[in-house]
Formats: C-alpha cells, sequence, structure tokens
C-alpha cells in the first residue's frame, strides 16, 4: 500500500508570507519550527542548532535568520550524504554478519 503525503498549509491572504520554510537550513541550524505573530506581524522561527540534539531548539524572529549561500547549503548537503553513506555502510557489514551467522 502507498500512501501520498502532500502537506498543505493554509496561511491568510492577510499574514506576510513567511520568508523560510520547514526543513531549510539557515546559519542559525535548521528550521523545525514556524510561528506567525500578529501583533508585529512577523513570523518567529525555532531553529534547531545541533541536528544530534533536539532538546536545544532556539527561536528567532524572522529579520534574525541568515540564509545559507548556495555554495554552505551544498556542502552541508554533501557532508549529511556523507555521514548517510557511512551508516549505511555500517549496517549493510552488520547485515552481512548477521546473514552469515543463519
Amino acid at each position: 500500500m502507498t500512501y501520498n503525503v502532500n502537506p498543505k498549509i493554509s496561511i491568510p491572504s492577510n499574514w506576510t508570507r513567511p520568508k523560510y520554510q520547514f526543513g531549510q537550513r539557515v546559519k542559525q541550524g535548521e528550521i523545525i519550527g514556524m510561528e506567525y505573530w500578529q501583533v508585529e506581524d512577523c513570523w518567529r522561527y525555532w531553529v534547531l542548532p545541533d541536528p544530534n540534539n533536539f532538546e536545544e531548539s532556539q527561536s528567532f524572529l524572522e529579520d534574525l535568520i541568515s540564509p545559507l549561500s548556495p555554495e554552505e547549503s551544498r556542502a552541508l548537503i554533501h557532508d549529511e550524504i556523507k555521514s548517510y553513506q557511512s551508516k549505511i555502510a555500517a549496517l549493510v557489514s552488520q547485515l552481512k554478519q548477521i546473514e552469515g551467522e543463519g
């Protein structure tokens, strides 16, 4: 069975549009949440500075968020790919050991 997950967020037309999105990497970390503040007419973002520590999120107003350059984004993505490839290689090795024992 296949599930098509396409989350949609509706933003009222009288709100300003957010500059950033969920999961986007910025200089402060990865955006994991956002909230619109009507009184100030601005967005507040929750950012995870360390992807290995989910308890240390920080919040920033939109104008305090610094986007990454394309080069910085590319380097972070390549590093993350290398990390996942190492984890996959370790899991494949473990699987081969288990299958060899059977």
